[in-house]
């Protein structure tokens, strides 16, 4: 006699969740031949559940059909793309400001568009390179800047093909050592780089 046998299943249960067992199932029930029965196929019954009062056998697929109708769509709590990139680039600035450069207009431009959005404007800049890219060039810490930051593999899905195109030819101008920081970079990239 399986556990599950003894977990009392009230009728008016919103969502119970257990492996499936067939004798959690009425005798005359199609649920007892342990085939998934939320959709149209045929495979084999993982779980057994308790929703609204009507007993289901579904796949693992499934399940997170109940549970969306259940408690609604999931909600990531994880920082977006765009956060992550605005935090790195904060970081860096932070970085910069202990080596007495404070680049406030860079800074108001986050505050009124986001990072991403003055990285986008600065990347527009028809004059090809702002004064705080002449600033980070002449303390050679262009790897700061946010046109290298744009070129990491991992924030490449924020900008489109012209804007990073722009950010490598800047950089490669001032004869930064593209490919050479690229790959020290990549090589040690952030735990969540690689995550879906």
């Amino acid at each position: 006699m399986a556990l599950y046998e003894e977990v009392a299943w009230p009728r008016d249960a919103i969502l119970m969740v257990a492996p499936f067992d067939a004798h959690l199932h009425g005798d005359s029930s199609s649920g007892r031949a342990g085939r998934c029965l939320w959709a149209n196929h045929d495979v084999p019954a993982v779980w057994s559940v308790v929703w609204k009062g009507e007993r289901w056998p579904v796949c693992a697929q499934h399940l997170g059909a109940f549970a969306v109708a259940e408690l609604g769509p999931v909600v990531s709590t994880a920082p977006s793309l765009a956060d992550r990139f605005e935090a790195y680039i904060l970081g860096d600035v932070e970085i910069l400001k202990r080596k007495g450069y404070n680049p406030n207009l860079f800074l108001g431009m986050v505050r009124d568009h986001t990072a991403v959005g003055a990285t986008k404007r600065l990347l527009a800049d028809p004059r090809h390179s702002s004064y705080g890219f002449q600033r980070l060039w002449e303390m050679g810490e262009l790897e700061r800047s946010v046109e290298f930051a744009a070129c990491l593999r991992w924030f490449n899905p924020l900008f489109t093909e012209p804007e990073l195109e722009e950010a490598r030819s800047r950089l490669i101008l001032h004869d930064f050592p593209m490919d050479e920081r690229l790959s020290a970079r990549e090589g040690s990239p952030p735990d969540w780089a690689d995550q879906p």
